[in-house]
C-alpha cells in the first residue's frame, strides 16, 4: 500500500483499522480507567511527568485521578482539550483543580480531537504548552478528555525526545486502552502501526521501526513546533529533573 493511503487517518487513531479502535476504546470503558499513570521512559526522571484522562467528568470531579494527583503531587497541568472559558466552567466542580488554575498554573490549549500535527494552527498550540512546562515546574500532568489522542501524541513526541525505545513507546500507547497484564502481541502489533504511521507523516515517507525516531522528534519540534535550541534544552533539562524548580 502507498505511503499516501496508509498515512494518518482522520479517525481517531493513525492508521489503526475503525472498528479495532472502538473496540479498544470499549475495552478501556469496561475497565473504567482512570488512565492515569506516570510517563518516566528514556531520560525522563521519576516524580516529572503524568497523564490522565480529563480530571472532571459530567459534572463531578473523578475521585481516583484525583487521588492520584495529589499522591504525586501535580503542580502544572496541560490542559489539550478545553478552552480556557470551558474550563472556567468544569472547575466549579473540582476544588483541587479550580487551585491550580488560579494559581496560574494551568494552560488551557483547546486542541480538537480529529487535529492534524502537521497543520501550523496545531503546531502553535503545542509550542504554547511546552513553553508553559519550560515556565513552570514539575510534577507535570497532560491530559485532554480521555486521554488518548491528544495526550497519545504529546506523550509520544515527549517520550521519543527523551530517547525511550521504540517497543517502550508503543506498549505506553496501548496501556491507555488495555491493562499491562492484559497486554499482548496483537497488542503491540497495532500500536507499532500506530507509531510508525505517526513518524511516517512527520518525516515524509514510510519508515521502520528501526527509525531514528529521537532525531525524527528533534526536528519536528525545531522545525514545525518551531521551538527554539534553547528552548529545546531547557524543555529536555526540565524531564530530567537538571533544573530544580
Amino acid at each position: 500500500m502507498a505511503f499516501r493511503d496508509r498515512a494518518i487517518s482522520i479517525y481517531y487513531g493513525y492508521g489503526i483499522d475503525k472498528n479495532q479502535k472502538k473496540g479498544y476504546v470499549y475495552r478501556m470503558i469496561i475497565r473504567n480507567s482512570s488512565n492515569f499513570r506516570e510517563i518516566n521512559y528514556g531520560k525522563i526522571s521519576s516524580n516529572i511527568l503524568y497523564r490522565s484522562n480529563h480530571p472532571i467528568c459530567n459534572g463531578k470531579q473523578v475521585k481516583d485521578i484525583i487521588f492520584s494527583i495529589n499522591n504525586a503531587n501535580i503542580k502544572t497541568v496541560i490542559n489539550l482539550s478545553d478552552s480556557t472559558q470551558s474550563l472556567k466552567g468544569k472547575i466549579i466542580y473540582c476544588p483541587w483543580y479550580k487551585r491550580v488554575f488560579e494559581d496560574n498554573n494551568v494552560i488551557a490549549l483547546n486542541i480538537n480531537m480529529k487535529f492534524d500535527f502537521m497543520e501550523r494552527k496545531f503546531n502553535e498550540k503545542l509550542k504554547k504548552g511546552q513553553l508553559f512546562m519550560i515556565e513552570h515546574g514539575p510534577p507535570y500532568l497532560i491530559h485532554c478528555e480521555v486521554g488518548i489522542d491528544r495526550t497519545g501524541f504529546l506523550a509520544v513526541i515527549l517520550e521519543s525526545i527523551m530517547g525511550a525505545p521504540f517497543d517502550v513507546i508503543v506498549k505506553d500507547y496501548m496501556l491507555s486502552f488495555v491493562d499491562s497484564l492484559e497486554y499482548s502481541l496483537n497488542d503491540y502489533k497495532n500500536g507499532e502501526i500506530f507509531i510508525i504511521n505517526l513518524f511516517s507523516k512527520i518525516k515524509g515517507e514510510l519508515i521502520d521501526k528501526n527509525e531514528n525516531i529521537q532525531y525524527l522528534t528533534k526536528k519536528y519540534l525545531l522545525e514545525k513546533v518551531k521551538l527554539d535550541n534553547d528552548e529545546l534544552e531547557s524543555l529536555i533539562s526540565k524531564f530530567m529533573n537538571l533544573e530544580k524548580a
